[in-house]
Protein backbone atom coordinates (compact mmCIF):
# COMPACT_ATOMS: atom_id res chain seq x y z
CA UNK A 1 0.00 0.00 0.00
CA UNK A 2 1.62 3.80 -0.81
CA UNK A 3 2.08 5.82 2.24
CA UNK A 4 0.07 8.34 0.82
CA UNK A 5 -3.18 5.78 0.44
CA UNK A 6 -2.19 4.76 4.14
CA UNK A 7 -2.07 8.30 5.33
CA UNK A 8 -5.14 9.14 3.86
CA UNK A 9 -6.94 5.87 5.53
CA UNK A 10 -5.41 6.65 8.98
CA UNK A 11 -6.94 10.49 8.26
CA UNK A 12 -10.30 8.81 7.68
CA UNK A 13 -9.99 7.29 11.11
CA UNK A 14 -9.26 10.10 12.96
CA UNK A 15 -12.47 11.76 11.46
CA UNK A 16 -13.85 9.14 12.86
CA UNK A 17 -12.91 9.37 16.42
CA UNK A 18 -13.12 13.21 16.29
CA UNK A 19 -16.84 12.53 15.55
CA UNK A 20 -17.48 10.28 18.15
CA UNK A 21 -15.48 12.44 20.52
CA UNK A 22 -18.30 15.18 19.64
CA UNK A 23 -20.77 13.20 20.12
CA UNK A 24 -19.60 12.24 23.32
CA UNK A 25 -19.30 15.73 24.50
CA UNK A 26 -15.13 15.61 24.44
CA UNK A 27 -14.05 18.19 22.72
CA UNK A 28 -10.12 18.18 23.66
CA UNK A 29 -10.14 14.30 22.47
CA UNK A 30 -11.77 16.08 19.36
CA UNK A 31 -9.57 18.86 18.83
CA UNK A 32 -6.76 16.28 19.28
CA UNK A 33 -8.14 13.74 16.35
CA UNK A 34 -9.42 16.84 14.10
CA UNK A 35 -5.82 18.17 14.24
CA UNK A 36 -4.24 14.54 13.18
CA UNK A 37 -6.45 13.90 10.43
CA UNK A 38 -5.86 17.34 8.83
CA UNK A 39 -1.61 17.10 9.55
CA UNK A 40 -2.73 13.40 7.53
CA UNK A 41 -4.58 14.56 4.68
CA UNK A 42 -5.94 17.90 3.96
CA UNK A 43 -8.93 18.02 2.37
CA UNK A 44 -12.34 19.97 2.90
CA UNK A 45 -13.92 17.88 5.59
CA UNK A 46 -10.33 17.74 8.16
CA UNK A 47 -9.99 21.40 7.86
CA UNK A 48 -13.82 22.14 8.72
CA UNK A 49 -13.73 19.50 11.24
CA UNK A 50 -10.78 20.74 12.51
CA UNK A 51 -11.87 24.79 12.58
CA UNK A 52 -15.31 23.47 14.56
CA UNK A 53 -13.07 21.39 17.04
CA UNK A 54 -10.93 24.64 18.05
CA UNK A 55 -14.03 26.76 17.93
CA UNK A 56 -15.48 24.42 20.12
CA UNK A 57 -12.14 24.20 22.70
CA UNK A 58 -12.56 28.03 22.75
CA UNK A 59 -8.96 28.35 20.01
CA UNK A 60 -10.46 31.20 17.90
CA UNK A 61 -7.26 31.88 16.18
CA UNK A 62 -6.66 28.40 15.54
CA UNK A 63 -10.89 27.71 14.14
CA UNK A 64 -9.85 31.27 11.95
CA UNK A 65 -6.88 29.72 10.46
CA UNK A 66 -8.19 26.69 9.32
CA UNK A 67 -11.02 27.86 8.35
CA UNK A 68 -9.08 30.41 5.64
CA UNK A 69 -6.42 27.85 4.96
CA UNK A 70 -5.65 27.08 1.33
CA UNK A 71 -6.31 23.58 -0.22
CA UNK A 72 -4.80 23.28 -3.71
CA UNK A 73 -5.81 26.44 -6.21
CA UNK A 74 -8.83 27.55 -4.22
CA UNK A 75 -10.34 28.11 -0.46
CA UNK A 76 -12.29 25.60 -0.46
Amino acid sequence: MSKALEAAEQAQAHLKLAAEAYTANRFETMLHHARRAFSLHRTRSSRRLLACAALLQGNYELALLAWKVRIGNFIN
